[in-house]
C-alpha cells in the first residue's frame, strides 16, 4: 500500500524541485526516489537541469584554492538560468 502524501511533502516538492535532484527530495521526505519523480510529474513540475547541489559545489570548491563568492540563496535564485 502507498502512502499518502501530506500537503507539506507536496509544498516542501514545489517549493525545491528547481534546485534539488529528485533523490536529494527523496532522501530528505524518506520517500523513494521514484515516488518523488511520479508525483513530480503529476504536479506537472518539470525535471530540473540543475546538476549539481548547494553541497556538491561548497565540496567541490573545498577542494581548491578558489572561494566561494555567493551564497546558496544566489545559487538556486540561478537554478532557470543556464551555467
Amino acid at each position: 500500500m502507498t502512502k499518502k502524501w501530506s500537503e507539506d511533502e507536496i509544498q516542501f516538492i514545489k517549493d525545491n524541485y528547481e534546485t534539488l535532484t529528485d533523490a536529494e527530495i527523496a532522501e530528505k521526505l524518506g520517500r523513494t526516489e521514484q515516488a518523488v519523480i511520479t508525483k513530480r510529474k503529476r504536479l506537472s513540475l518539470p525535471k530540473s537541469n540543475r546538476k549539481y547541489s548547494w553541497d556538491d559545489v561548497v565540496e567541490a570548491f573545498s577542494k581548491t584554492d578558489l572561494i566561494v563568492v555567493s551564497g546558496e540563496e544566489a545559487y538556486k535564485d540561478s537554478a532557470t538560468n543556464s551555467l
